[in-house]
């Protein structure tokens, strides 16, 4: 996949592009971001009890929410989170 990037604080940011996905607590928005990733990126799905392979970063969302929070299985499988 070629790097697309985009400005942020730092300066100008280097990333995959579908290389990022935001997951949240909230099992509608999930669905909605899925479907919108599968569309925009011509795949399958994005986290579906799996990460998709072309998925390097995760940032997951909700009000005062961070990984560990989080008790999906795919969670544990691809992250040391304790």
């Amino acid at each position: 996949m070629k790097g697309k990037g985009w400005e942020g604080r730092g300066g100008l940011t280097k990333a995959a592009v579908g290389g990022i996905a935001k997951y949240t607590d909230d099992f509608k928005e999930n669905l909605k971001l899925n479907k919108m990733y599968s569309e925009m990126f011509n795949t399958d799905y994005m986290i579906l009890g799996d990460v998709n392979k072309y998925i390097k970063t995760v940032h997951f969302t909700g009000l005062g929410k961070t990984i560990h929070q989080f008790k999906d299985k795919f969670i544990k499988e691809n992250w040391n989170v304790t």
